[in-house]
């Protein structure tokens, strides 16, 4: 099986992932035909395929701040169980958090 990445072309064994084909550290995710794919999706056969990174593609951003996103709402679930927290807006290059009726300290 082969597919090309970011004008690389690989041979790969079928059930292989993108992440097994690409090996990098700073890869988030893999962009095949306006597709956004998982890092653990199986690798295709024929395709063209582009990495997403956090400083070279808006959608690598995006996948780096939900993750974010999603860290920090874990974090807050057990720190304070049963409360909301809303993601407001970005604000440069943070996003605006707001934890209502609750004391930060």
């Amino acid at each position: 099986m082969r597919a090309t990445i970011d004008e690389k072309t690989l041979e790969f064994d079928p059930g292989a992932t993108w992440e097994q084909l690409i090996g990098q550290r700073d890869v988030l995710g893999v962009s095949v035909q306006g597709r956004t794919l998982s890092l653990r999706d199986e690798a295709l056969d024929g395709v063209q395929a582009h990495v997403l990174t956090y400083r070279g593609s808006e959608e690598g951003r995006r996948i780096y701040e939900r993750t974010l996103q999603l860290v920090f709402l874990a974090a807050a679930a057990r720190v304070i169980p049963g409360r909301r927290v809303r993601f407001e807006h970005s604000f440069g290059d943070g996003l605006f958090v707001r934890l209502p009726k609750t004391t930060v300290t």
